[in-house]
């Protein structure tokens, strides 16, 4: 499939896909200026933004599909080649702490909003029942012949 038709499958815009064969993330097969995409391409970019909705960058996107890629090719050539194994294993410690770090602050900002959520919740309490103490104090009021003087309304705040 050509550009546009693969744009509109993977959601990508067209000036990002080249952008992204510049960089070498993606290589569709190119006969002239015509770019053909297969399926490969699509799993591929589906990684790329995978990996980078995750927080990865793309030269750590890169570095990844490289080693990949020649991890593939060197388990079909029954071959282990110890340096890319070594890069990827540092490229995924180095994220997972990063992860752990987000994680961390993530649960500090979630004790805070849940901290912030009780406040509310007494607060309202407290407003609500306020308003419904103030109501029963002028039923009881005008019951007794107690109205307010002349001109000054009874307020109740928003």
């Amino acid at each position: 499939m050509h550009i546009g038709e693969f744009s509109e499958i993977t959601g990508i815009r067209a000036d990002t896909l080249r952008y992204y064969e510049k960089t070498g993330l993606i290589l569709p097969k190119r006969e002239g200026n015509l770019r053909f995409y297969t399926e490969e391409d699509k799993i591929r970019i589906e990684t790329v933004v995978y990996l980078k909705d995750l927080g990865f960058s793309l030269s750590e996107i890169k570095n990844i599909l490289e080693l990949d890629d020649n991890m593939t090719d060197d388990f079909e050539n029954g071959i282990v080649n110890k340096d890319n194994l070594n890069k990827l294993r540092e490229i995924t410690n180095k994220k997972l702490i990063q992860l752990e770090e987000k994680e961390t602050e993530i649960a500090i900002l979630k004790s805070i909003l849940q901290n912030m959520k009780k406040k509310l919740e007494v607060f309202e309490e407290g407003v609500q029942n306020g308003i419904e103490k103030q109501k029963t104090d002028e039923k009881e009021n005008s019951s007794v012949g107690m109205a307010a003087p002349r001109g000054i309304e009874p307020r109740l705040s928003d």
